[in-house]
């Protein structure tokens, strides 16, 4: 039977018995420089509820972000022998540490307006899942910048970016992002 704790090489997740109010799973490969952008934009959220931040690396020959996780004194997993092949599995097990009364994925190539946390969790606080427009930025393809991600980003309704979502972490749990079986 396969389990996603055969993935894991190793966990520097806190053991702290701090209670979260939102878990912000962010997975990695290769791109350290954006990760330290992602993990500042984190850090400087201005809320008045406690994040927990997990970084999932995905592949232990990614010592860059391991190193920039190390740096900033972050929660990090490493998924090993992945070669960045784990996608939706290494926010799954992401999602097996987190902690946060709802959880979030954010990619790690986008930066957050500040108020963007306490806007998710305030759309889902006493429901299942919340919804809303956090105001993300992505990179700029092939040059250095920043733009807004607009409503024309999303081709379709209902088609929200997963950076939007924050759903009820026991809800999470039950629906796997992985549906391929490993």
């Amino acid at each position: 039977m396969f389990k996603l704790s055969d993935n894991i090489e190793d966990v520097h997740v806190s053991s702290s018995n701090d209670r979260y109010d939102l878990s912000i799973i962010t997975a990695t490969r290769l791109r350290h420089s954006q990760l330290a952008q992602r993990i500042m934009s984190v850090k400087e959220q201005v809320c008045d509820i406690n994040i927990q931040h997990i970084i999932v690396v995905d592949g232990s020959d990614d010592v860059g972000s391991i190193n920039v996780c190390k740096y900033y004194g972050s929660d990090f997993i490493i998924v090993g022998n992945s070669a960045g092949n784990c996608g939706a599995l290494a926010k799954d097990i992401g999602l097996e540490s987190a902690t946060g009364s709802y959880v979030t994925n954010w990619d790690d190539d986008d930066i957050y307006y500040r108020h963007a946390a306490q806007s998710l969790f305030d759309a889902a606080n006493g429901y299942d899942i919340g919804l809303c427009d956090v105001n993300h930025f992505m990179p700029l393809s092939g040059e250095n910048g920043w733009r807004q991600l607009l409503p024309a980003d999303v081709p379709e309704f209902g088609k929200w970016s997963q950076m939007c979502a924050a759903v009820k972490l026991d809800l999470a749990k039950s629906v796997k992002m992985n549906t391929s079986g490993g």
